[in-house]
């Protein structure tokens, strides 16, 4: 007999897209990290090198930390998209750290594994999504 699918429910789904935004916003690579599975991927933007696993997924966290002054801004726009073990939803990420900051509007996607932790999350975003008036 086959053990039944276990589909984490869209309240846990949609608290950890705005968890995640709080954490950018707060500048908490640790806690970012603690969201992934142990063998996740990051995809950040889509195209670029694909990250695995729990310390370089942080050390991409960190380093966006670092050069973007601590933290940053993460504002969920609308509503998170649900479909079983995946999800999509838009941001906004701003750097506020210049003068004028550094805007991009990026949709995260991110697939869960049964537990509820992320298994990957691809960012689209690029050139045409992106302010940079600095």
């Amino acid at each position: 007999m086959s053990k039944p699918v276990v589909v984490p429910d869209a309240a846990h789904i949609r608290s950890v897209f705005e968890r995640y935004a709080d954490l950018m916003c707060a500048g908490d690579a640790d806690a970012i990290v603690a969201l992934y599975a142990p063998d996740a991927s990051v995809e950040d933007p889509v195209g670029s090198p694909v990250l695995s696993g729990h310390e370089a997924i942080h050390n991409f966290y960190q380093a966006g930390f670092d050069e973007m002054g601590g933290r940053i801004l993460m504002h969920l726009e609308g509503a998170v998209r649900i479909a079983g073990h995946e999800a999509a939803a838009a941001f906004i990420a701003t750097c506020d750290k210049y003068e004028k900051p550094f805007v991009v509007q990026t949709l995260d996607h991110m697939c869960f594994d049964d537990k509820g932790l992320i298994t990957s999350m691809r960012a689209f975003w690029g050139e045409t999504n992106t302010t940079r008036d600095l």
